[in-house]
C-alpha cells in the first residue's frame, strides 16, 4: 500500500481491504493460482475447436443401397434392409454422383445430421452386383 493510500485512512479504522492479497491462501498455505488464466482459456478453446473433428470422425457411417433418385443436392438411398435414407450432397465431389441413375448399386459414407433425420454425404462408391455385366 502506497504512503498517500495510507494517509487517507482515518486513525483508528481498520481497513481490512487494504492488506488483503488478491488471492487468499488456502487451507494447505497455497497463494498462487493453480493454472494461469490464459493456460485455461486456451485449453478451453482448443477443446472447443477440436470437438466438432472428433465428433464428425466418431460418426462417419457407410450404407449399400440403390439409389432411387436424386434432385439438385439430395439423393435418396434405398437399403437393402428396405429403408430410405436422404443423403445432402453438398460435400460430396459432383464426379461421384454425376450420371448416377437409379437402381445403381451404391455406397455412401457420411455423418448423421445433428437432428439425426438424414445422412451428409461425403462420398460415393458405384459398385457392381452380380447380375451386371462386364
Amino acid at each position: 500500500m502506497s504512503s498517500a493510500a495510507r494517509d487517507q485512512i482515518p486513525h483508528g479504522a481498520n481497513p481490512a481491504w487494504a492488506y488483503r492479497p488478491a488471492v487468499a491462501p488456502r487451507v494447505g498455505g497455497r497463494a498462487e493460482p493453480l493454472m494461469e488464466r490464459r493456460t485455461f482459456i486456451a485449453m478451453i478453446a482448443g477443446g472447443l475447436l477440436a470437438a466438432p473433428l472428433a465428433a464428425e470422425a466418431q460418426g462417419l457411417v457407410y450404407y449399400e443401397g440403390r439409389a432411387q433418385w436424386i434432385a439438385g443436392s439430395t439423393l435418396i438411398l434405398a437399403t437393402d434392409q428396405g429403408w430410405s435414407i436422404r443423403v445432402d450432397l453438398t460435400r460430396v465431389d459432383q464426379s461421384e454422383y454425376s450420371g448416377l441413375g437409379p437402381r445403381v448399386r451404391i455406397i455412401v459414407s457420411g455423418v448423421v445430421s445433428e437432428d439425426g433425420n438424414y445422412l451428409i454425404g461425403l462420398s460415393i462408391r458405384r459398385i457392381r452386383s452380380e447380375s451386371q455385366s462386364p
